[in-house]
């Protein structure tokens, strides 16, 4: 009898990923998953929490540079691993709509629920400005189309990442790499230039999907070729990518070229952009490919859309304790509201999770 080890399965799903028949994996009619890449995304999005909750309480220097650290990278690496998954083989119209039913459609309940929870906040705050923000039909119809100014732009990433997967879908379909690459980059120019020169709104966060393109056909090339290393290799790549990475925001501190933000297409240096982001991206990815394996932290990276969808709510309500009891802003803070954040955020995955076995039992 065979016995096929976990890091055989996983090699088995990569080279399937690669070669993109991973459609056809099927167990129990789901489809398997790489441990690796839940791994990796674990890490992404705890970063984003982390990022946000010293975003709204940090004030420190070490902070702000942790902070600077973190926005240099994790949202190309978001895009960069929906690159890796990407497959350029199936159908435009079966790719479309199983965009639109695992992104787009999920962007717009969250959003809806983020919608209602800031109604119900405001009129609790008695917060009157705020209110008739949201309730203002401009402000609504720029919420409605996700432009700049969007009443939830805090889940700006997901109506993003859809048109941006949907332009990398047609340039990977151009077999020539180096005309990917061109392409790509062209797409990255054009976003820049849109979100910082040309004061049109922008439906779905097309700009940043643009700047964002480059990330997911640089992730389908490069990764690829990345995941077919050996250990000892990786390890190497990691150690290099960790130098390269401290030296870039050294340097982006050093020379104070900015604060980066990708949402806004806030870059600061572009070059100094590229490295730490690529670096940063790499380091992870290669952190995820050894270790590969932690029970918590692949739970968290395989239920990242609904505590992406669901932690500024937390957020807000962490905030609001802290100011009400006076509390000290530090690290400390920020990670211990971090924790309780994502603890709060896997609770309402766990309630998901109860709905959607609860539906599937009634076949609904």
């Amino acid at each position: 009898m065979n016995v096929i080890t976990e890091r055989e399965r996983n090699r088995t799903l990569e080279q399937e990923y690669s070669a993109g028949n991973f459609s056809k994996s099927i167990v129990n009619n789901k489809k398997e998953r790489i441990e690796w890449i839940d791994f990796c995304k674990g890490i992404a999005i705890i970063c984003v929490v982390l990022g946000h909750s010293i975003t709204k309480m940090g004030d420190s220097r070490i902070e702000r540079i942790i902070n600077l650290c973190i926005y240099s990278f994790h949202m190309p690496l978001f895009f960069m691993i929906s690159g890796f998954n990407l497959n350029v083989k199936k159908n435009f119209e079966l790719f479309i709509k199983s965009k639109i039913k695992n992104i787009l459609l999920p962007a717009y309940l969250l959003g809806f629920i983020l919608y209602v929870y800031k109604i119900v906040w405001y009129t609790f705050e008695e917060n009157r400005g705020k209110l008739d923000e949201l309730l203002n039909v401009r402000n609504f119809a720029k919420t409605l189309f996700w432009t700049r100014g969007s009443c939830i732009n805090e889940l700006w990433f997901l109506p993003c990442l859809f048109v941006a997967l949907v332009i990398a879908y047609w340039i990977l379909n151009f077999h020539n790499k180096i005309i990917q690459l061109i392409l790509s980059l062209f797409c990255f120019l054009l976003g820049d230039l849109w979100g910082k020169y040309i004061y049109m709104p922008s439906p779905l966060y097309a700009d940043v999907a643009l700047c964002g393109v480059i990330f997911i056909v640089g992730g389908n090339i490069f990764i690829k070729k990345l995941i077919e290393l050996d250990s000892k290799k990786i390890l190497q790549l990691i150690l290099i990518t960790f130098i390269c990475f401290s030296m870039g925001n050294a340097l982006q501190l050093y020379f104070k070229f900015g604060k980066v933000n990708f949402s806004s297409i806030q870059m600061g240096n572009i070059i100094t952009f590229f490295l730490n982001a690529i670096n940063g991206s790499m380091l992870v990815i290669g952190v995820s490919k050894i270790c590969e394996k932690n029970r918590v932290i692949n739970y968290i990276g395989k239920n990242t859309l609904v505590i992406y969808g669901v932690h500024y709510i937390f957020l807000e309500i962490s905030c609001y304790i802290h100011e009400m009891y006076g509390m000290n802003n530090g690290i400390i803070n920020s990670i211990m509201c971090t924790v309780v954040i994502m603890i709060f955020s896997l609770c309402i995955v766990k309630i998901v999770e109860k709905i959607e076995n609860g539906l599937g039992r009634f076949n609904l």
